[in-house]
């Protein structure tokens, strides 16, 4: 009875490992961003634009602005080729697609303010999304993934460790 518990113990040892060696970590990164528009004076706007390049298919996890000196109004949205902007805060959750965006920063400066220096930096941080497995023309889930690596892990070492077992038995029979 104890040799069962050991195939059995090994077989969820080996369907955790199968399992695992199928499902990694997805990466992050961050686009930071950066702005010096030196001094605007009352009633002025600058706007400057940075082309964001997105490698992976990723999701926003956060965005928006770290630090601002000068006293105007801030804005920062994210342009897809297509023209449709999102402002840099309405980001968060959303998906981005493999592409190069337009980052469109600017300041406007309020008629009653006095001439400041401003500058601006920030940062969008992303979360890759895996790809999915094409089989059969339709896109798999990923959901039945594991659990066959973990099928299959389970049967390998529950295998061995029993063909290990009888051998072991086997060997113990005719010594005696």
């Amino acid at each position: 009875m104890k040799r069962w518990g050991a195939v059995v113990l090994a077989a969820v040892i080996g369907g955790a490992l199968g399992a695992a060696s199928l499902t990694g970590a997805a990466s992050a990164s961050t686009i930071p961003f950066d702005v010096d528009f030196g001094i605007v004076m009352p009633g002025e706007a600058r706007e400057a634009r940075v082309d964001v390049v997105v490698p992976v298919i990723s999701t926003v996890t956060a965005a928006g602005w770290d630090e601002i000196t000068g006293d105007g109004a801030w804005g920062a949205e994210l342009c897809d080729a297509g023209g449709a902007c999102t402002p840099v805060t309405e980001l968060v959750g959303t998906t981005l697609q493999i592409d190069t965006y337009d980052l469109v920063l600017g300041v406007t400066m309020p008629e009653t303010a006095t001439g400041a220096a401003t500058s601006g930096r920030g940062r969008i941080s992303l979360e890759e999304i895996p790809e999915l497995p094409v089989t059969g023309g339709l896109a798999a889930t990923g959901g039945t993934l594991p659990w066959i690596a973990a099928a299959i892990g389970a049967a390998a070492l529950g295998s061995g460790a029993a063909i290990l077992i009888r051998r072991r038995r086997t060997g113990e029979e005719t010594t005696r």
